[in-house]
């Protein structure tokens, strides 16, 4: 059987195919920190294997959807998480939180 040649998706279909695939990652990405992160619980994410976080970078994506990752200092310096900041400087983290913000506050 002979193939058909491809035929290339115009630019705004390509555009609109990529938007889709990246709500889609949002959105995956909220479901698997919902996992680990229930409402309103903070955990240690270095208990789940966690050693390094791209804190800022998980914000900027999570901040259109009105999420925002929180982390806090805590004493036990065994389970810190080591996270980069939007700067690119690492700040050792304990405890994190997802929490929902408003739309005026990301």
């Amino acid at each position: 059987m002979a193939r058909s040649p491809q035929v290339p998706l115009p630019l705004e279909d390509m555009a609109a195919a990529e938007g889709h695939a990246g709500a889609q990652a949002q959105a995956a990405l909220v479901a698997l920190l919902q996992v680990l992160l229930p409402e309103g619980e903070r955990r240690y994410l270095r208990d789940c294997g966690i050693m390094t976080l791209p804190l800022a970078h998980l914000n900027a994506v999570l901040a259109p959807l009105g999420y925002m990752l929180v982390g806090s200092k805590t004493r036990a310096a065994d389970r810190f998480v080591l996270c980069t900041d939007a700067r690119g400087q690492v700040e050792p983290y304990g405890l994190f939180e997802l929490r929902r913000v408003a739309e005026g506050n990301v």
